[in-house]
C-alpha cells in the first residue's frame, strides 16, 4: 500500500510568504512551492523550518523547491482578505465597547449629578417647611434617579442610605 500524498499550507508573516509543503510522494518525499520567488535566505529558513516542524523521524532529509505556484497567490489573497475582515470586525467591536462604556459612564455621571441636585432641592424644601405630599413626590423622584443611576453605575446605591435624615423623619 503506497503512502498518501499530503499538502500543507504555511504562512510566514515576517516576509509575507505562503508556501505549500507536499510530502508522502514516492518519487520525491518532500517538496515545497511558494507564491512568489524566494531569496536564498528564505529558502534556507524554510528548509530548516520544514525539517524541524514537518518531517518526522526517518523521513528523507531531501527537500526540493518546486518554484512558484500561482494558486498560492490566490490563497494568500484570500488569507489577507479574511484577516482584514476579522481585523475590521475586531476593531468595530472594540469601538462599540468603548462607546458603550463612555455612554454608561456619562449616564452614571449625569444621574449622580441629578441625585446631588435633588438632595439639595429636598433639603431646601424641608427647610421651607413644605408639605408631606410634596416631599413624598420628591422622595419618589429621588428613588427613580437612584434606580436609573444603578442601571448605569458599576456600584449599586441603596436608596435608603442616601435619604437625608430630615426627609426620613417627615415622610
Amino acid at each position: 500500500m503506497g503512502m498518501k500524498s499530503m499538502k500543507e499550507l504555511f504562512y510566514f508573516s515576517q516576509s509575507d510568504l505562503m508556501i505549500q509543503v507536499q510530502y508522502g510522494q514516492a518519487s520525491n518525499p518532500l517538496s515545497f512551492s511558494s507564491h512568489r520567488e524566494i531569496t536564498v535566505g528564505e529558502k534556507k529558513f524554510i528548509e530548516h523550518y520544514i525539517r524541524t516542524k514537518v518531517t518526522s523521524e526517518g523521513e528523507s532529509d531531501s527537500i526540493s523547491y518546486m518554484g512558484i505556484n500561482e494558486e498560492l497567490a490566490k490563497d494568500l489573497n484570500e488569507y489577507h482578505s479574511k484577516n482584514n475582515l476579522r481585523s475590521l470586525h475586531e476593531r468595530h467591536e472594540k469601538v462599540d465597547g468603548a462607546v458603550e462604556g463612555l455612554i454608561k459612564e456619562s449616564m452614571a455621571n449625569y444621574y449622580f449629578d441629578q441625585i446631588g441636585n435633588k438632595l439639595i432641592e429636598v433639603r431646601g424644601l424641608i427647610q421651607e417647611g413644605s408639605g408631606v405630599s410634596e416631599l413624598n413626590l420628591e422622595k419618589k423622584n429621588l428613588a427613580e434617579l437612584v434606580y436609573a443611576y444603578n442601571i448605569y453605575a458599576d456600584q449599586k446605591v441603596d436608596f435608603e442610605k442616601i435619604l437625608p435624615e430630615e426627609l426620613s423623619e417627615v415622610c
